[in-house]
């Protein structure tokens, strides 16, 4: 709808595509809305939207004008027979990409931790290249050990649901052993003994209301060992970059900047910006991570390593879809190896029905 709003707003056009009362609609207004939804189609492919994107914030324009003036073209007899010849056009100029979805091996974290110790300890530098590091390290934690898709940690370029509500410093908790509550010292680090963290669950298509995550802390942690852990990793950024209190709910977890109080005004950290670190990370990882088709670990690559990970320490069918959120079986299409992985599966299925075999002569 904020593209819809800046089409219309850029060409002089109305947002409502027929008007709000209960007058009859005549053919010539809905040629006319159908003129506008054809050139908001294209406006949007020009701008080098998938073909899919594309179809979808049409249909998304048409439900929240049926919602909003309660007059759906069905209910006057008006059908938009030119829409589905230009989808199928752009779906042929432009058509979906078929790719891989690689997942992030929890073997990266493990080389990216390796090549950025210094001294013993895992250190990212200093500075403000320094901060981003640990920003985007932390969020490759947060979203692999909890199953997250990208979007809902960072700021894309199609606007996601998760975006209406992003993660605010205000909305992490830390709990000691006893299950208390820990609480911040004057300039917003947080202190005490902590065993979890609470994370907001950003708001999603399946699930808008959200939740909450539990971050566990490892057992015996101490601070600048457990880098791959999310909880630790959540609590030494905020260590490191504290933000004040009074500011917790304005100031987004996984800033661009670290807060102070010269530069108030912090974003969300953008995903040109991740991917362009990530790249950082990777390449001082030890062994350095060489991917020869990296553009392939898209915005579900850690949903993608985490459920696999999941699947290699044991994990049954009904954990994997409660600790990614699934409601149904589409998770299956996550539980995805390498084909090196298949072929090894292959070979060894291949030595137990020959061995099987032996045994029946």
């Amino acid at each position: 709808m904020r593209a819809w709003g800046v089409f219309c707003t850029l060409w002089n056009l109305p947002l409502a595509l027929w008007g709000m009362g209960e007058e009859e609609v005549t053919k010539a207004q809905a040629r006319k809305a159908e003129w506008q939804l054809l050139a908001f189609c294209v406006w949007l492919h020009t701008d080098g939207y998938a073909s899919s994107t594309c179809i979808n914030y049409v249909g998304a324009v048409k439900d929240w004008h049926q919602s909003a003036t309660r007059m759906p073209a069905a209910y006057w007899g008006l059908a938009l027979y030119r829409m589905p010849t230009l989808f199928r056009a752009i779906k042929r100029r432009n058509p979906a990409k078929i790719r891989d979805k690689r997942p992030w091996e929890f073997e990266y974290s493990l080389a990216v931790v390796k090549g950025w110790r210094v001294g013993g300890q895992w250190n990212f530098g200093e500075g403000e290249a320094g901060h981003l590091r640990m920003v985007t390290w932390t969020v490759i934690c947060v979203a692999f050990e909890q199953l997250m898709r990208l979007a809902e940690l960072v700021t894309t370029k199609p606007p996601s649901v998760s975006m209406r509500r992003p993660l605010k410093w205000v909305d992490v908790e830390y709990e000691d052993a006893a299950g208390n509550t820990l609480g911040y010292d004057r300039v917003g680090r947080p202190v005490g003994a902590p065993v979890r963290a609470k994370m907001r669950e950003p708001p999603s298509k399946t699930r808008p209301g959200g939740g909450w995550l539990i971050l566990p802390f490892p057992e015996g942690w101490q601070e600048g060992e457990s880098a791959t852990a999310a909880g630790p990793m959540v609590w030494h950024m905020q260590r490191t970059a504290p933000v004040p209190r009074e500011h917790a709910k304005e100031v987004p977890l996984f800033g661009m900047k670290a807060w102070s109080s010269s530069h108030p005004r912090v974003v969300q950290i953008s995903q040109h910006k991740f991917v362009s670190v990530m790249h950082q990370l990777c390449n001082g990882a030890s062994p350095v991570i060489r991917y020869k088709d990296g553009g392939n670990l898209g915005l579900h690559c850690f949903r993608v390593g985490g459920a696999n990970r999941l699947i290699d320490i044991g994990a049954s069918a009904p954990q994997v879809m409660a600790a990614g959120r699934w409601m149904g079986d589409c998770w299956i299409l996550y539980a995805r190896r390498q084909r090196a992985v298949l072929d090894e599966l292959t070979c060894r299925m291949s030595a137990v029905g020959k061995a099987s075999l032996k045994r029946r002569r």
